[in-house]
């Protein structure tokens, strides 16, 4: 989003209002302030909404790997039961069997993650509360998630941790 020269000037404002504190604020630069501050709020408003974008597009996406993945596990069933000459080793089964429930286990979490990513991404375009809260904990459960959680979950804390950001979301009483 490309800001027009007035609203340039606005945040430089507000930024040499915070720097020289608050005689200048409360002078004759007020209302230059304020008119900076709801600028930031837009501009904040606008990473909100594309965080909240990339947090359905990326789960959804991961959703569909993981379904595919699952997919993959059924097929190491068949693994066991068709081997070639019909002789099935114990300790062979056995350890497939155990690789195969970790991977089930790993799948299932990443899709409980996947789910809450794709709700959470809902609430940031709605500007929820709740999905605040919910945003800031997958934020950092994605900075595990290299290379492109780690961005992902970067980007979602500053958006999120930035001054402004959380006045954003109004707790409402519905």
């Amino acid at each position: 989003m490309e800001l027009t020269p007035e609203e340039r000037e606005q945040i430089y404002r507000q930024e040499k209002a915070r720097r020289e504190g608050p005689s200048t604020v409360l002078g004759r630069d007020h209302d230059d302030w304020a008119a900076a501050q709801e600028v930031r709020a837009r501009v904040m408003r606008t990473h909100v909404k594309i965080l909240g974008v990339m947090c359905v597009v990326t789960g959804a996406f991961a959703g569909i790997v993981l379904l595919a993945g699952f997919e993959g596990l059924a097929e190491m069933d068949q693994m066991i039961e068709t081997f070639p000459d019909g002789a099935v080793d114990p300790q062979a089964s056995q350890a497939l069997s155990l690789m195969q429930s970790v991977i089930a286990g790993w799948f299932k979490l990443w899709l409980v993650l996947t789910c809450a990513n794709v709700i959470a991404g809902v609430g940031l375009l709605r500007f929820k509360s709740w999905a605040y809260s919910l945003s800031l904990v997958l934020s950092c459960i994605a900075l595990l998630n290299l290379p492109l959680g780690t961005i992902i979950g970067i980007y979602g804390l500053w958006v999120l941790l930035s001054r402004g950001t959380s006045s954003l979301f109004v707790r409402q009483n519905t």
